[in-house]
């Protein structure tokens, strides 16, 4: 009895250990997991391997990168419920994702946090068209692995371009080679004397979010310092908007940057951008300058624009023009006016003395404005509010 039972209890606990020998280390749903495979598209041995690559790539880049599988896209078109699946998993804030349909072949990528930077439309668009392909083959798993390999790929090359801060940022193509190097060099020298980043970024189009908080993530997820502000310029709907961060919040109060805006618009709004972001570089140097050494610009302190010397002298030869030309009409009026005698000759000789005189005050108006003064409580300073990493901004903006 005793032999039968050792032996029985010798063949369970082989059975035991051959159970979790098999059992594939990969469970769908569980917690740190990088793949969500609910639609059953990938075998253990696939998801297992996907997951493995996925978690590298993670753990690298310090972002998460996932895929996601459902049984049809049909019910999911909306960027709400991409987010939910963002939100259920407990992903970081900065995740890029693949979902995949199985019924109907369908694959779409969607980012979040800074890969919204890291990863372009034009680029995502350009991965997709190869998932596809995969895709209308079968090859879901050759078309996860190709996701990968080409996210990869993009982290590797924003992580090398992030070890050099670039601070003139063209996406839209509204300057020339020569321009952009030349302004980077200027907007460089700034920030490094300042110590305050200066940035100037150009896009074609902000998507879904506003330029506001366009601008703030692009500050927040590019690596630039503590201290500083980007000017955006979205071409899609002609916006413009700085956004401060640290010192940059302090130097660029909401005047002073109604003030910028007030002087770059009219450069924007004629097409000559390089002009823009010239002015724009030296309004800055001059407005950080003002609140190290004195106090900030602001309400009843803005600079004084700069005299237009040609201007000035074009209005006053027109003045005189046309007060020549009035002059002239009304003396011609008078020709026919002759000299008559004066009124001292209608007087007569000593028919008049003036004994006394006294002067007597009968009444004065005065009119008195007040004068507008700055102050804490007179609406100047800066308003800030948070970004979507949980720092402080200010800033504003508007259309060109």
């Amino acid at each position: 009895m005793i032999g039968i039972k050792k032996f029985a209890a010798f063949v369970g606990a082989l059975l035991l250990i051959t159970a979790f020998a098999f059992a594939p280390a990969y469970a769908e749903g569980s917690p740190g997991t990088k793949i969500q495979d609910s639609a059953g598209i990938f075998s253990a041995s696939e998801a297992n391997e996907l997951d493995s690559q996925l978690q590298a790539i993670s753990r690298k880049y310090d972002c998460d990168a996932v895929v996601i599988t459902i049984s049809s896209m049909d019910d999911y078109e909306s960027y709400q419920y991409y987010n939910n699946f963002y939100e259920e998993y407990g992903y970081s804030k900065n995740t890029v994702m693949l979902l995949l349909g199985r019924d109907d072949g369908y694959c779409l990528m969607i980012t979040f946090g800074k890969l919204d930077f890291y990863i372009s439309e034009s680029r995502i668009d350009e991965i997709t068209v190869k998932l596809k392909d995969d895709i209308s083959g079968g090859a879901y798993y050759q078309c996860a692995l190709d996701y990968i390999e080409n996210v990869e790929k993009y982290f590797g090359e924003h992580a090398e371009a992030a070890s050099n801060v670039n601070r003139v940022v063209d996406n839209a193509d509204l300057i020339t080679v020569a321009q952009e190097s030349t302004l980077r060099e200027r907007l460089n020298e700034i920030s490094a004397r300042q110590q305050c980043d200066v940035v100037i970024v150009t896009v074609n189009d902000i998507e879904y979010r506003s330029p506001m908080q366009f601008a703030d993530d692009y500050y927040d997820y590019n690596g630039y310092a503590d201290d500083g502000l980007v000017l955006l310029i979205s071409m899609a709907e002609h916006d413009w908007w700085i956004s401060t961060k640290g010192y940059g919040i302090t130097a660029f109060t909401d005047a002073g940057i109604e003030y910028i805006g007030e002087e770059i618009v009219p450069y924007l709004s004629d097409g000559y951008y390089y002009g823009a972001f010239t002015r724009f570089a030296d309004l800055c140097d001059e407005f950080i300058t003002k609140a190290k050494t004195d106090e900030p610009y602001d309400i009843g302190n803005l600079p004084k624009g700069p005299l237009n010397v040609i201007a000035y002298l074009f209005a006053v030869v027109v003045g005189l023009i046309v007060a020549g030309i009035g002059t002239g009409v009304m003396k011609s009026k008078l020709k026919s006016v002759r000299q008559q005698l004066s009124a001292t000759q209608y007087v007569r000789e000593n028919s008049m003395v003036v004994t006394s005189a006294n002067e007597l005050f009968l009444y004065a108006n005065v009119s008195r404005t007040a004068r507008e003064t700055s102050s804490s409580g007179g609406g100047g300073g800066s308003s800030s509010h948070s970004s979507s990493s949980g720092s402080s901004h200010g800033g504003g903006g508007g259309k060109f």
